[in-house]
């Protein structure tokens, strides 16, 4: 039994003399029965105590993130651009086409296309494109393969591509070479420019044999 709740719905009569000790001994036995706890003016019910889900905040949002796009010119490009922080892939998973974009945290990174690189600063909420341009060198044998060097470093990600296949590029000079055959040395085709946007044509007219 709530003692409290009996008290305040049942008005205990005036007893004179005698009969007062009565009612004393009355209402001890029923706070006797409802265990003792003292009764607070307000009867009312507590509302629960918040639990710890309850008084947890939400999360706040982290920045929004900046979009990058690394362009080419050819229609159906077969290379792919990597982004670096620090040393390290940027995002998860494999690296995206050429033409393709890949969202990224506000920040400073490097654009790596066929081992030339490019530094971008990506913004919030913003849009940012970079453009390689491609380097062919057109001719025969189809068996020859042709690669770009920029000081002793050749500028490629992966094998060099047969002759009349292109390459992407960022925006500068490389010295273009020439592989027909082991044993032969490599033909020198010069210098090409790369510009952003536009396909570089180069080409190799083999030598006769044994010239």
């Amino acid at each position: 039994m709530d003692f409290c709740r009996f008290r305040a719905q049942y008005r205990f009569p005036k007893f004179e003399g005698s009969g007062v000790k009565t009612a004393t001994v009355f209402v001890l036995v029923l706070a006797a029965i409802a265990g003792g706890s003292a009764c607070s003016r307000d009867d009312a019910p507590k509302a629960p105590a918040p639990t710890a889900s309850n008084e947890s905040a939400a999360a706040l949002p982290s920045d929004p993130a900046g979009t990058l796009e690394v362009k080419s010119p050819a229609a159906d490009p077969s290379d792919w651009f990597d982004v670096l922080q620090a040393g390290k892939r940027a995002f998860p998973g494999n690296p995206p086409r050429l033409n393709n974009t890949l969202d990224l945290p506000p920040g400073t990174y490097e654009v790596d296309v066929n081992k030339t690189r490019r530094t971008v600063t990506i913004a919030a909420g913003e849009k940012t494109e970079l453009w390689t341009g491609e380097l062919i060198v057109e001719g025969q044998p189809d068996s020859a393969y042709w690669y770009p060097m920029l000081g002793e470093e050749r500028k490629l990600a992966l094998n060099p591509p047969l002759l009349n296949r292109s390459r992407a590029l960022f925006p500068g000079s490389y010295h273009v070479f020439v592989h027909t055959g082991v044993g032969t040395p490599d033909h020198d085709l010069g210098s090409a420019e790369v510009k952003p946007g536009e396909t570089t044509v180069l080409q190799f007219v083999a030598p006769p044999e044994g010239s």
